[in-house]
């Protein structure tokens, strides 16, 4: 498996479906005077390897569990985090016959949310660390609020994706992120 990872760090194309649907986000510490909200949340990362794909009616396989450590993963991080963002541990990538990966993983971020009288607004930007989008080209749905947990003292009040394509000066390629814009009012 390990040559395989390496074969896939150079040269897979990947396409992330649905990736980084915010599920069951709730503020679970919120710090007014600094503007800062840490979030918990699920982030599933979907995407295709067509060098994972097999016949499933020949052992009637359909699909394997395999450690991230084992398979090229994207390197999605959320750039504006004030913590520093390690790599999820033991949860299993699901590997479909149709070269079809799903990885879900529960992760906590802080990021500054910006206070206006009793609106918060929280950004989350979200991209690859290393890879342009000639190699991982990020889209998403909607923001996926069927699990969110609201909390007494605030009221979600939007919560939208926005797709950005940068396209820097040294590099032809361009780089893709996916902004996430979630606002709050704050309850009397």
């Amino acid at each position: 498996m390990k040559q395989l990872t390496i074969l896939a760090q150079c040269c897979v194309i990947a396409l992330i479906s649905d990736g980084f649907n915010i599920q069951e986000l709730y503020l679970n510490r919120w710090t007014p005077s600094r503007g800062i909200c840490s979030k918990a949340s699920w982030q599933p990362n979907v995407w295709t390897d067509y060098r994972l794909e097999w016949f499933a009616f020949d052992n009637n396989l359909h699909s394997v569990r395999v450690l991230p450590s084992d398979i090229w993963i994207p390197d999605l991080r959320l750039y504006n985090s004030l913590d520093a963002q390690t790599r999820p541990g033991h949860n299993f990538v699901v590997v479909t016959n149709d070269g079809t990966l799903d990885y879900i993983f529960p992760v906590n971020h802080r990021v500054r949310c910006p206070v206006e009288g009793n609106i918060v607004t929280c950004t989350l930007k979200v991209g690859s660390w290393t890879y342009s989008g000639a190699v991982l080209n990020l889209t998403s749905k909607d923001v996926d609020l069927s699990s969110y947990v609201a909390r007494n003292d605030f009221e979600l009040v939007t919560a939208t994706v926005e797709r950005e394509i940068l396209q820097y000066k040294c590099c032809p390629e361009p780089y893709i992120s996916l902004k996430y814009v979630i606002t709050l009012e704050k309850q009397r």
